[in-house]
This record gives structure tokens, C-alpha cells and sequence, in this order.
């Protein structure tokens, strides 16, 4: 072992490379136990699990049939769901365990990450090295902590899969591993259709490791570039699946609506963001800092920044294939990276995020090896105490970094603390923290955000909703109720701020009166609601209409003839318009309606006014 330690090159027998490989899991799986006792996450967690009526019962016929055949939320992913309803089966609700499936899955690709560069190139330590970074680094903990995310872990276990059997297939020269690596596609596929980019990279691992094709020197680049599209074609099955997934994802994400951006903003703006978001994304894999779930799109990025960006991408393009022929790691690790973000870098652009950490969780690994291996010393070179001290450190900052990032990922609430936090005019994470806040009854630190909102999310009706009801709660009704006519100027049938409202000048000390209109525009929307029926017959009776009273608790009965509160009024208000017929009727059928719910309140209230009536 001190060989091993002052000699990288030097060979691990079998029970070295498991013990490593279970030492990297086993850390793996300790550096995340926090998140076994972290909640859901109110940002997807609810559309694809909690909320999801498809996936909240679990595997039944009905919920495998949907996984299969719908892609009405994102895109087509059947394994994905069927992992969430596995977890719905063994954890019912409880997010702890939906959390612990997360953590395996990742423990597991960093096992397999372990193995499949070590079966690459028959060198352990930088295969170490590569899987370590890859559990460990912090701007890998979105894919993990995030429930939603799952997809991601999932994904890339399939697609290693894939590209172990590809190794073995050429290293073996054993044809049925192909098998392994269309099966291994095709699974990954039906997790996270990301996963498309797959046959280029077969194609970057014939340049390394196998060296299967080889530039020897720049001189024969136009000859190497022909041997690539050669070694492209062998994959032209797998190509098909490719190009057949894209076209049904591109369909399936425009009808669930998530293309929202594309829409609204120009070819070029979106290039730009692609180019400034390869840059950030080195950024953060080489400084980790100010990471969050929700980067906002800006469709004016500084030319500067675009300049600069495109600068990097060419300057590192260059260098790889000028450094071709000696190593061609770089190649191949380079163009992992860029070849594999292609179908999230915004092109194509879906929901309102410029970039996410979560994209980085297969095209880092590129990066990891073209930077491992290229810095790795020849054979026979020992290393010096400083070599192994910066790795041992970087390692280590690694896990405190990715530990830190880790325990912002509690609950909805820590999770856009962290966003409003390090984003500037981030409003969707602020509306997020704001509504945390809010279920939290926390309503002084939920109504700034709230305005605050309004000012950068623009004109929508329900951040003016919001607002109000955050100063209701605080007593300011006045600008409440001011908030909420500015709701329903943009939107006139919402019903929420027409109830609250009306309630608001109902409780008003001016006229109350003023509060029959929006109770009326309230009912007419929505007929079966009880409560705005009940308070606006109150109302009009108070006012001397109660035939007209009578008129709107009966046209409420037809949608809700079950309701016991309203046969109560139909029957006070039947008594006092001369008809104790109709009122002993509805009392009655308010009272065996209370019965049956148990309403003692209800009970005695009818009963009384049945026995006040004239025989």
C-alpha cells in the first residue's frame, strides 16, 4: 500500500478496487443521511408525487397504464413514474423514504462511475478520484435531495449501463454485449429522455478509451473526422431511437405547456444563454458557490458576458483537438460535456430557468475524467506529499461544500430562502418563499415578498391576490382590499378575490351593502358555493329582499342539494316569505342532514326553527 500511495499507476489487485468501491458508496451514502429526514418540496414534488393523483396510489393496472402511456405533465418517462409509486407503495407519503431511494440510486452510480473507469482504462486511483468527485460534488445535490428529481439518478445508472456493456462489447469483442447497450438505452431513455445524446458519446469513447479511431497528428484531422462519422453509423439503430424520442418530446413538452420561454423569446437570446450557460456550468463545477434550485432567465445577458463565453467554448474546442494526437482524453472528456447539455442548454428552451444545477449531473463527469486523467502522471512518476495533500483537501472541501448545500434542501422553505438569497429578482423563488410563508402563517415575512413580486413578476392577478391576503392577515384591510380590486381588473371572474373582497367590505364599518355586488358576481361564477350563497342571502334579507334571498339559496340547492346549511336557510327563508310548507320541508331535510354529519350546531339550530313554525 505505500506503493500505491506514492505510485498512481501502480496495479489493485480485485479486493483493493471493491474495497474502494464500497469505501466511495459508503461515504456516498453517510454524506447525504441528512435527507432522510428532509419534507417534500412544494416545486414539482407535488405535480409529480404528493399531488399527483396517477402516482399518490401506488401501483395499481390504472397508474402502470398512465406511466406508459402519458406525457401530459413533461415527457414521456414511464420509469420515473413507476419509481415514484414504488416508493408510494413501500413509504406511503412519508418523504423521508422517497428521499432514501435517492440516496441509493446515487450511491449506486458512484459505484458504477467507479467501475466503469476502471474497466476503461485498468487504473484505479484516478477511477477513485473521477467517482469521488462526481458522489461528492456539491453541485451534484439537486439530483439527490430533490424528490421531483428523481429521473436524474435513475437516468444515469441506465445510461453507465450502457456504456460499461459498449466497453466490454469492443474490449471483448463479444457481440451480445451491444444487446446490454441498446437495452441499458432504452431504459435510460424511458427515465429522462436527456439521455438521447448517447450514441455521440459511443462515438467519444472510440476515441477514448478504446482508440478505436486515432489521430496521430493534426495533419490527419479531415481523415479522423471521417472515421468518427463511420463510427457514427455503426450506431444508426440507436440514432433512429434518438431522433423518434426527440420529436415525441418536443410534441409531448409543447402540449404540457413547459416550452414557456421559447415562445416569447428570439433564436439569438436563446443562443446566448446557451453560451453563457456552458460557462457558468464550468464555473460552478470549479468554484461551487451560490447554488440554487431557480436561476432566472435573462433575455438581456451583457455582451461582454456572451463574448466571453463563446471565447471559452472555442478556446477549449481548440485546445482538445490540437491536443489530439498526445492526449486524447481531453477530446473526449471536452466534448462529453458540451455533447451531452446540448438538449438542456436552452436551444430549445423549457419552463423559466436559464440553467440547473441538475443538467450538470451527467455532462460533469466529462469534465471529471478529461481533467483526472490529463493531469495524471505518466507511468513510473511518483507523486510528492503536495500532489496528495491537494487531492486528499480538494476531496475533503468537496464533502463540507456538498454537505453545506445538502442542508438547504430541508423543506420548501430553506430551499428558496437559499434561492431569494443568492439570485437577484428571482421572483418565482420569492413567490415560493412568500406561499411557504404563508402556509406557516408567517405572514410579516410573506408580505413584502409578496409585493415584491408584483413589482418584477409583472401585472398577474394572482400576486395581486397574494398580496391582499398577506395584508389582510397582517390588519391592513384597506390595502387588501385595494390589492384585490387590482386582481380582479385583471382577471374579473377570479373567485377567490371576489369572496374576499366582498368578505372584506362585508366586515367593513361603512355600508356592508357594498359587499352584495361581489357577492353576487362570487355566486353567479360559481353556483355550488355555500358559503358565498349563505352570506349573500343574509344579506339581501337584512335588506328586506327575502323572496330574492330565497331565490339564490334555491338556485345553490339545485348544484349542492346535499348541503344541510342550505335547506337551513331555504327553510328560515320559506317561513318568512309565507310558505310553511316548503319551509318544514327544508328543515326538515337540514336536520337529517345533521344527523347524519353529526352537527349538533346544525341540529339544534333546524329543529328549533321547525318548532317555531305555525302547525
Amino acid at each position: 500500500m505505500a506503493d500505491d500511495a506514492t505510485n498512481p499507476n501502480a496495479p489493485s489487485d480485485s479486493r483493493t478496487n471493491i474495497a474502494l468501491g464500497l469505501l466511495l458508496m459508503v461515504v456516498t451514502l453517510i454524506l447525504y443521511a441528512p435527507v432522510k429526514d428532509f419534507e417534500f418540496v412544494n416545486y414539482d414534488d407535488g405535480r409529480f408525487v404528493y399531488n399527483n393523483p396517477h402516482v399518490s396510489q401506488g401501483i395499481t393496472a390504472a397508474s402502470v397504464k398512465w406511466a406508459f402511456i402519458s406525457a401530459d405533465i413533461d415527457y414521456w418517462r414511464p420509469l420515473s413514474w413507476l419509481s415514484h409509486m414504488l416508493d408510494v407503495e413501500l413509504y406511503g407519503m412519508n418523504a423521508g423514504g422517497h428521499h432514501v431511494t435517492s440516496i441509493l440510486w446515487h450511491s449506486a452510480n458512484v459505484g458504477l462511475l467507479f467501475w466503469f473507469v476502471l474497466i476503461a482504462t485498468r487504473r484505479t486511483w484516478p477511477a477513485f478520484i473521477v467517482a469521488a468527485l462526481f458522489g461528492w460534488h456539491p453541485v451534484h445535490v439537486e439530483s439527490v435531495a430533490w424528490i421531483a428529481e428523481r429521473k436524474d439518478v435513475v437516468s444515469v445508472f441506465f445510461w453507465l449501463g450502457a456504456l460499461v456493456c459498449y466497453l466490454k462489447q469492443h474490449q471483448t469483442n463479444n457481440s451480445n454485449y451491444a444487446w446490454g447497450t441498446a437495452v441499458c438505452f432504452v431504459l435510460g431513455l424511458m427515465t429522462k429522455p436527456m439521455l438521447v445524446t448517447l450514441p455521440f458519446q459511443l462515438v467519444l469513447l472510440d476515441v477514448w478509451p478504446l482508440k478505436r479511431t486515432r489521430c496521430e497528428k493534426l495533419g490527419e484531422l479531415k481523415a479522423f473526422g471521417i472515421d468518427l462519422l463511420n463510427k457514427l453509423k455503426e450506431k444508426l439503430p440507436l440514432l433512429a431511437v434518438t431522433v423518434g424520442i426527440c420529436i415525441w418530446t418536443w410534441v409531448a413538452q409543447r402540449e404540457a405547456g413547459a416550452m414557456t420561454i421559447s415562445d416569447a423569446v428570439g433564436l439569438g437570446e436563446r443562443l446566448s444563454n446557451g453560451f453563457v450557460s456552458y460557462a457558468r456550468y464550468l464555473g460552478s463545477m470549479v468554484w461551487p458557490v451560490n447554488l440554487t434550485i431557480l436561476y432566472p432567465y435573462d433575455a438581456n445577458l451583457p455582451p461582454l458576458w456572451i463574448a466571453g463565453s463563446v471565447v471559452l467554448l472555442i478556446a477549449g474546442s481548440v485546445i482538445t483537438i490540437r491536443e489530439l494526437p498526445r492526449r486524447p482524453v481531453l477530446f473526449s472528456g471536452w466534448f462529453w460535456f458540451l455533447g451531452t447539455l446540448v438538449p438542456v442548454i436552452g436551444i430549445i428552451h423549457v419552463g423559466s430557468q436559464a440553467l440547473a444545477d441538475r443538467y450538470l449531473y451527467m455532462p460533469a463527469i466529462g469534465i471529471y475524467i478529461a481533467v483526472v486523467f490529463a493531469c495524471w502522471p505518466k507511468e513510473g512518476t511518483r507523486w510528492n506529499k503536495a500532489a496528495i495533500g491537494f487531492i486528499s483537501a480538494l476531496l475533503v472541501l468537496c464533502i463540507v461544500a456538498a454537505r453545506k448545500q445538502i442542508m438547504t434542501w430541508q423543506n420548501g422553505t430553506t430551499v428558496f430562502e437559499r434561492a431569494v438569497a443568492v439570485t437577484d429578482g428571482n421572483w418565482i423563488a420569492m413567490n415560493n418563499l412568500a406561499n411557504n410563508y404563508a402556509r406557516a402563517e408567517r405572514w410579516q415575512e410573506a408580505s413584502p415578498l409578496f409585493d415584491k413580486v408584483i413589482e418584477l413578476g409583472g401585472p398577474r392577478a394572482d400576486a395581486f391576490f397574494n398580496a391582499g391576503l398577506a395584508r389582510e392577515n397582517i390588519g391592513q384591510p384597506q390595502q387588501a382590499a385595494a390589492l384585490y380590486q387590482s386582481a380582479l381588473e385583471l382577471d374579473p371572474d377570479s373567485l377567490k378575490s371576489l369572496i374576499n373582497l366582498a368578505n372584506l367590505l362585508l366586515h367593513a364599518k361603512a355600508d356592508p351593502a357594498a359587499a352584495i355586488p361581489f357577492f353576487r358576481r362570487a355566486v353567479a361564477l360559481d353556483p355550488s358555493a355555500v358559503q358565498p350563497t349563505i352570506t349573500l342571502a343574509g344579506l339581501l334579507s337584512q335588506a328586506g329582499s327575502d323572496q330574492a334571498a330565497l331565490q339564490v339559496v334555491q338556485t345553490s340547492l339545485q348544484h349542492n342539494p346535499d348541503s344541510g346549511y342550505l335547506h337551513y336557510n331555504a327553510g328560515t327563508l320559506s317561513a318568512s316569505t309565507g310558505n310553511p310548507t316548503a319551509a318544514r320541508q327544508h328543515l326538515e331535510r337540514a336536520i337529517a342532514i345533521a344527523q347524519t354529519m353529526e352537527d349538533r350546531q346544525l341540529f339544534e339550530a333546524a329543529r328549533s326553527q321547525l318548532n317555531g313554525l305555525t302547525p
